[in-house]
Parts: C-alpha cells; sequence; structure tokens
C-alpha cells in the first residue's frame, strides 16, 4: 500500500471510530471509542509526558508477529498442518454420498443428473483425480504457510513506521481539535 493511501486510510479509521468527537469538537478522552494499536481493545492510556493517549501498546506487536512468521516457516509446523489438512481431505473423499443424492433426487425429482449408486463416495463422484486432492491440498498448504510467514516478516517490518504514523496522526488531530 502506498503511504497516501495508508495515511488515508488510517484517518479514516480514526474518524470513522469517533465521529461525534469530530463533530462536536470534543476531547479525545471523551471520545465514545478509542482504537489502541496492538491490544485489541479499546481504551485510554497515557504517555511518556502523562497526557492522555489514544495509542497505548501493551505489547511488542512486530515481536510477535515475528515470532508468527518464525513458527509459520517452521519445516515440523507446515507437515503438522498439511498432514492434518491432507488426512481431512482424505476422509472427505470417503464420505458417502450416494444416499444423500437418493433423498435429494426423491424429494426434488431431476436435481440429480447423473445416476449415483447408493454406496458411492464423494471421491466416486469427484472422479480419479479425487485421489490426488489430499496430496495436492497438503502442498498448497506448505506453500500458502511459507507464503504467510513471509508476509508476517514483512508486516512485522513496517508495524514500528505504522506506529510512529498513529502516534504523528493522534498528535495532529489533538493539535486540530484543540483549534
Amino acid at each position: 500500500m502506498r503511504p497516501f493511501k495508508l495515511s488515508t486510510a488510517l484517518a479514516a479509521i480514526t474518524l470513522l471510530a469517533t465521529p461525534a468527537a469530530y463533530a462536536q469538537n470534543v476531547a479525545f478522552e471523551d471520545a465514545p471509542v478509542v482504537f489502541v494499536a496492538g491490544t485489541g481493545t479499546a481504551e485510554t492510556g497515557t504517555d511518556a509526558v502523562g497526557e492522555t493517549a489514544l495509542f497505548a501498546p501493551k505489547r511488542d506487536a512486530a515481536v510477535e508477529m515475528t515470532a508468527m512468521a518464525d513458527k509459520l516457516a517452521d519445516p515440523a509446523m507446515q507437515d503438522s498442518v498439511a498432514t492434518m489438512v491432507e488426512k481431512m481431505a482424505a476422509a472427505m473423499m470417503r464420505l458417502p454420498v450416494g444416499k444423500f443424492a437418493d433423498a435429494i433426487e426423491k424429494a426434488r425429482p431431476g436435481t440429480v443428473k447423473d445416476s449415483i449408486p447408493s454406496d458411492a463416495t464423494l471421491a466416486d463422484i469427484a472422479g480419479a483425480d479425487a485421489r490426488n486432492l489430499p496430496a495436492a491440498l497438503g502442498t498448497t498448504t506448505r506453500g500458502a504457510m511459507g507464503m504467510m510467514s513471509s508476509f508476517a516478516e514483512a508486516f512485522a517490518s513496517i508495524l514500528p513506521e505504522l506506529e510512529a504514523a498513529a502516534r504523528d496522526m493522534e498528535k495532529s488531530m489533538k493539535a486540530a481539535s484543540a483549534n
């Protein structure tokens, strides 16, 4: 995201969070909702000078994001999740769907286009490629976790800049509301 778009998005979020405060030129601490970066909660805190601050992180989000990136990049974690996905997909392929198809056809004649044996499984309906689906999903899962790890690392690297931008925006909003 370009800096202009990011700052515009941050400003929009702030304005949406406290519309009454801006419309009535009320002090920020009187705002009905306050977004606090990195906490997942809405509350106020105090900054180093002792002023009430909207931006009051309680933990280092960049450190937590980096730890998550490390977990997602761990080959053992990737194998564990991929194996679970493979087993779930294999179990899904063994689901007996023939009786469901019979019930649907009885309830709404003409709905089921093909003749499906009552003992058919999902794999039978899916066709020959279905036997490769669990392994393919496992491979895709490993790759997706690697991509998520890279995204988490990149996001962790920009968090300090985002936090600084939020503090700067807070100061600007306080200054604007004081006038």
